[in-house]
């Protein structure tokens, strides 16, 4: 009932878009991404995480809005949708000691090799958001690392802190329902000072 509700709401009074020559618009109930995004918010408890659900499938509505129709990633639009690894960029420094090359790994991993941290951040995890130009506090996109199994909304004070890293390789694995292609920066984000130790531009 939950996941029926959470549908309807994402389709209530919204407006519909082109989609992308990297996009198909088809019903959403045959969207595999946006199908797993929405059963992943049913399944929590966070109403926020809801939220931040629905405003963010309903920038991808596309054709009739009561079609219900969105506009879905296709292979073509997936980096390194092959398994392969694509290079993104390097991290842009700030401070601590932040370095690190970033790829995407399939459509729904990132890979940083030879990260660089000091560890003296008190609330610093990665961060992207799919919604704006520049690292900020409106992220969407939580990365916990290691990752256990579980996502996390922003003000989720069980968030994974992020140590030291002395040229290590990591992998990320973002939430279900996002992208790689979606992400218009990442950020190794300190949420108590609200600042970025180093970034990435994706878009």
């Amino acid at each position: 009932q939950v996941l029926i509700l959470l549908v309807l709401n994402i389709f209530r009074l919204s407006h519909a878009r082109l989609c992308t020559g990297l996009e198909t618009c088809v019903a959403v109930r045959s969207c595999v991404p946006v199908l797993d995004e929405i059963h992943g918010a049913s399944q929590s408890n966070n109403p926020r995480l809801r939220q931040l659900t629905i405003q963010r499938i309903r920038q991808d509505i596309c054709g009739q809005v009561r079609d219900q129709m969105v506009c879905c990633p296709g292979p073509a639009g997936n980096p390194g949708s092959n398994g392969k690894e694509e290079f993104l960029g390097n991290f842009v420094t700030i401070i601590h000691d932040v370095t690190g090359e970033v790829y995407a790994k399939g459509s729904n991993k990132l890979v940083i090799k030879n990260l660089t941290y000091d560890g003296q951040g008190p609330d610093a995890f990665f961060l992207a958001g799919t919604n704006s130009d520049r690292p900020n506090e409106g992220g969407d996109v939580v990365l916990p690392y290691p990752f256990t199994g579980n996502h996390f909304s922003y003000q989720d004070r069980s968030i994974p802190i992020l140590k030291s890293f002395n040229n290590q390789n990591i992998e990320l694995t973002l939430p279900p329902g996002v992208t790689v292609d979606r992400l218009r920066w990442l950020s190794f984000w300190c949420r108590k000072f609200g600042i970025s130790f180093g970034h990435l531009i994706l878009a």
